[in-house]
């Protein structure tokens, strides 16, 4: 998400009404029997960035659900890589407009509409001592193949391995994998990772941008494979649970999961049966998404009894989509708000 630190994502939060709630206080999470299962952490330091790690960080994470029931598969979820989406998320608020990503989002299995069905938001973080420990095995690995180069005594080798960096850096990410072999091994020499300013103020407008256009109140867990920080809103509360432990972070994911509709969401949504603090939340932040002023112009559209003028005026606010959105108009049109289509075909 567009960078943006917590004095700011604080006076977006008051301007919008919303109160951040310490849900380790308010909300514990409590283990499924007498304690948390023993969940190794993630070895970040194996890989040079978060977008090499993301597709590995979603196979740990599965196979850690899965050991606590979570369905994945037909019927069940699905992890998926949304980097390549780098608007998934939009914002419009008083005090700017925001774009972003995630890293990676769960949704119910065989569904691409990542932005509108996801149930559950993931952002990693290659911290800067991830990347230290990265560097310096690789040269490691690689001034041990120069040495045992060398050893033969043949220069044309060296030469070689000179011309192919990219070779040697996908050899030393290898050899990296080897030499840390326990995940758990450099946990005792880690900085913790805190929800620091920068980070807080990120992923609280991923928040709020995912709540603006999903259709269903979804989690969001920013991690750096040792320490997890899970946020959600409900109401006009932003409850956020810090510094979880890798297993504290499963129970809570895996007990979020197993309530979570895994069908496609219907358009519209149907009315609560009872009081929905997350549907409250949906609702009101999806007047905060890019497309607003036009759902005010397509709320009139209900206004017109003939169903082919009201065609033709949707065909006229769609051309108003495709001038304020230039090439974000086909996914604004693919993955609007979900009363968008309700307001224009009734």
């Amino acid at each position: 998400m567009s960078s943006v630190g917590s004095t700011k994502a604080n006076a977006i939060l008051s301007s919008m009404g919303f109160v951040w709630v310490n849900g380790n206080k308010v909300y514990p999470i409590k283990p499924p029997e007498q304690e948390f299962p023993t969940v190794h952490p993630f070895p970040m330091h194996l890989y040079p960035n978060e977008v090499a790690a993301t597709p590995h960080y979603l196979n740990y994470l599965q196979a850690e659900l899965e050991k606590l029931g979570v369905p994945f598969g037909l019927g069940g979820f699905e992890l998926v890589d949304v980097h390549a989406n780098k608007e998934l998320l939009q914002l419009h608020t008083a005090l700017g407009d925001f774009k972003g990503y995630l890293d990676g989002v769960a949704v119910p299995f065989g569904i691409e509409s990542y932005g509108t069905q996801m149930r559950l938001g993931l952002e990693l973080k290659h911290l800067e001592q991830d990347k230290d420990i990265w560097k310096q095995s690789n040269r490691q690995v690689t001034k041990r193949k120069y040495d045992d180069t060398m050893e033969q005594g043949d220069d044309d080798d060296v030469e070689e391995d000179e011309d192919t960096d990219g070779q040697a850096a996908a050899t030393g990410n290898s050899a990296a994998q080897q030499l840390v072999v326990d995940p758990s091994a450099s946990l005792a020499r880690r900085d913790p990772f805190k929800l620091t300013a920068k980070v807080k103020g990120q992923s609280v407008l991923q928040l709020l941008g995912s709540y603006s256009m999903a259709q269903y109140p979804i989690d969001i867990m920013v991690t750096d494979g040792h320490v997890c920080h899970i946020m959600r809103i409900r109401g006009k509360k932003v409850i956020a649970w810090e510094d979880l432990a890798p297993g504290q972070a499963i129970c809570h994911l895996a007990a979020f999961l197993e309530k979570v509709d895994r069908s496609l969401v219907p358009l519209p949504l149907p009315p609560p049966t009872e009081p929905d603090e997350g549907r409250e939340a949906l609702e009101y932040l999806r007047h905060f998404h890019p497309l607003a002023t036009i759902l005010e112009q397509a709320e009139q559209l209900m206004e017109l009894d003939d169903g082919s003028s009201r065609i033709q005026q949707a065909m006229s606010v769609m051309r108003l989509m495709v001038e304020q959105h230039g090439d974000d108009a086909i996914t604004a049109l693919v993955a609007p708000p979900p009363t968008f289509y309700q307001h224009i075909y009734g």
